[in-house]
């Protein structure tokens, strides 16, 4: 008795692999002539997203803050730093997307010429 659960292309045909493609060479580009992949990634992309779900419109509270008591013992939060030199030159030297940003902000522009 043959096997029933194999995987057929749109028209019908059934389909070697499901889970490899053709290439050239075992690591090699995939080709064009893989009918089946080709199919798969027309039909992935041809799928529904659905909508993203509509937020309800925030609110929020405007004022000024006025501590009048001492209140370390109900919280650990160090809510005003100092600008750490060492943190800023790091995230800069690791962030190689922030190199446009430091040549503005390192740089004369901005000052006057004379």
């Amino acid at each position: 008795m043959a096997d029933e659960n194999f995987t057929t292309t749109t028209a019908g045909v059934p389909v070697a692999s499901d889970e490899h493609s053709r290439t050239i060479g075992p690591d090699g580009p995939v080709v064009l002539h893989d009918v089946y992949l080709v199919e798969k990634l027309a039909q992935f992309n041809r799928e529904r997203v659905p909508e993203r779900v509509v937020h309800a419109k925030g609110g929020g509270a405007f004022g000024t803050l006025t501590i009048t008591e001492d209140v370390s013992s109900h919280t650990r939060a160090a809510l005003f730093h100092l600008r750490d030199l060492d943190m800023q030159w790091d995230f800069w030297t690791l962030s190689p997307e922030s190199a446009h940003q430091v040549t503005y902000l390192m740089g004369d522009r901005g000052l006057p010429s004379s």
